[in-house]
């Protein structure tokens, strides 16, 4: 996990990640540079509502009138192509434990999927403890939980 965060995120990206995460997720979440935000323990209730105020805050950026200053300063009345600038994006992720290793509670793997579409963020999820633990056939939380793997981002 310390090599897989840092692999696929970077700076000016935003991961949401569960307080309780492991070392290596931590490491890998510093080693990044990316921008994070803790959520409670298993919280998900708390998680949406970040994911919520995250979606809110980027929403009142983008309508704050910033490209509409732009464009005033950079149009004039004899120009008839206006050159509209490239939106930089963020990507943002969802960094959950299948199984924590702490204290060894399982994640609703079904809801964090709900989130990350509901919210369109990318879902990280850490199957390192549950691969051979969870599921009828040891396959990890995708199968307890009767989730596509497809469904998850990285894992």
């Amino acid at each position: 996990a310390s090599s897989v965060v840092p692999a696929f995120c970077k700076r000016g990206d935003l991961i949401v990640c569960d307080e309780a995460a492991n070392f290596s997720l931590q490491t890998g979440m510093q080693l990044s540079r990316a921008d994070v935000i803790y959520y409670r323990h298993n919280d998900l209730a708390h998680l949406e509502a970040i994911l919520r105020d995250v979606l809110h805050k980027q929403n009142a950026r983008r309508g704050a009138g910033i490209f509409r200053g732009w464009l005033a300063q950079n149009t004039s009345s004899n120009s008839s192509s206006i050159h509209v600038p490239r939106t930089v994006t963020q990507r943002r992720f969802i960094v959950a434990e299948a199984i924590n290793p702490l204290y060894g509670t399982v994640c609703d793997v079904r809801k964090l999927v709900e989130l990350k579409h509901k919210y369109k963020f990318r879902l990280l999820l850490d199957e390192s403890y549950s691969v051979g633990v969870l599921g009828a056939t040891g396959r990890g939380a995708t199968e307890a939980f009767d989730t596509e793997r497809s469904e998850i981002d990285i894992t």
